[in-house]
């Protein structure tokens, strides 16, 4: 009877050891099967300002999401950018890269050679893009202040890191900048065409985390309700009757998206960047076509001097207005809703005053 007994205990504890040693593997197996990406920090890095705005809208409130901003909040459009070995070691720890599109990172070759594997959300895709500036003028840049960029990351932790360019060809030299044949990519002052970004940012970060969607799906969903208010706000503005004010030159050419919007006529755009001058001979031109024209009024930008322009608005009795291309600015999730309803104030009162 002790022998049977004994017998049964052995074979009892030999059923526990195997079911211990099923349970060990089963866990093992569930542990190396690929997980969804819910249950990981994704780092996902966007190109440049008005692109970050919108990722903090879409991924807000989402514990794992890490966001970080490439190019500094105050850097605005990334003409003639160039990635420093900064940006690169950001790369090169991303998950995800949410760019503009339309030309406006030209540098995405370089990244695709580097991190071919780098999930590439292009927020521009599908959008119908007005065709850049066949206006150019020859200006000189004066890089004294041109030698550094501040390069903001995680921006929950208001971390930033001042990042150096090599300036061994960005010394002083004339530059022509001609956007004849480009495409415009500041689509997002449209608000249609910001909705579509918004739409090709949810989707694409659905793709690559799909565990998540119904989040990305509610963040996308509420901010687009406040970019309709604005596209409302621009509606309206048309239905207040006829323009004054029909045609205008500019001093940015993002600003052609919102003036094509409201059906306004762009003459010229005039490219003038951080710290550039125009000839006398590009401002006489300038002028003739404002007195051909009768334009009233002209726009430049709130990042820029309003030198140039605010010197032909005397030589021509042209209104000079200050309109904001929404490329820089505090890092708050509603900063492109407040910069837009300052830009339709203005528009109020420079097209129907």
């Amino acid at each position: 009877m002790k022998a049977s007994n004994t017998k049964k205990v052995g074979i009892l504890l030999s059923v526990m050891c195997v079911l211990v040693i099923i349970s060990m593997g089963l866990t093992r197996l569930f542990n190396s099967t690929p997980s969804t990406n819910s249950d990981k920090k994704i780092r996902v890095v966007t190109s440049f300002y008005p692109v970050y705005i919108a990722a903090m809208n879409v991924t807000k409130d989402m514990d794992n999401i890490e966001l970080t901003n490439l190019a500094g909040k105050q850097t605005g459009c990334l003409h003639d950018y160039t990635l420093t070995t900064a940006d690169m070691k950001v790369l090169e720890d991303a998950d995800v890269f949410i760019m503009n599109g339309g030309g406006m990172e030209s540098f995405v070759d370089d990244i695709l050679k580097a991190y071919p594997k780098l999930t590439i959300i292009d927020t521009s895709e599908g959008i119908t893009m007005l065709e850049g500036s066949a206006h150019s003028h020859e200006h000189s840049h004066d890089d004294s202040e041109e030698d550094s960029h501040e390069h903001s990351h995680d921006d929950s932790e208001e971390d930033s890191h001042e990042h150096s360019h090599d300036d061994s060809e960005e010394d002083s030299h004339e530059e022509e900048h001609s956007h004849e044949g480009e495409q415009n990519a500041h689509v997002w002052l449209n608000p249609d065409n910001y909705v579509k970004q918004i739409e090709n940012m949810k989707n694409g970060l659905i793709q690559y985390d799909s565990a998540n969607k119904t989040v990305y799906e509610k963040n996308a969903s509420e901010y687009e309700k406040k970019v309709a208010d604005i596209k409302t706000e621009l509606t309206d503005m048309i239905k207040l009757g006829e323009v004054k004010n029909s045609e205008t030159i500019i001093f940015h050419d993002s600003f052609e998206y919102l003036l094509d919007y409201l059906g306004i006529e762009v003459v010229d755009s005039i490219e003038i960047e951080k710290d550039t001058s125009l000839s006398a001979g590009d401002v006489a031109e300038i002028i003739n076509e404002v007195k051909e024209h009768k334009i009233k009024v002209l726009f430049t930008e709130k990042q820029f001097s309003a030198t140039i322009a605010t010197r032909i608005g005397k030589e021509t009795g042209a209104k000079v207005y200050v309109l904001d291309s929404l490329v820089s600015g505090d890092y708050d999730r509603n900063e492109y809703l407040t910069g837009m309803k300052e830009n339709i104030k203005v528009l109020k009162e420079a097209l129907y005053q």
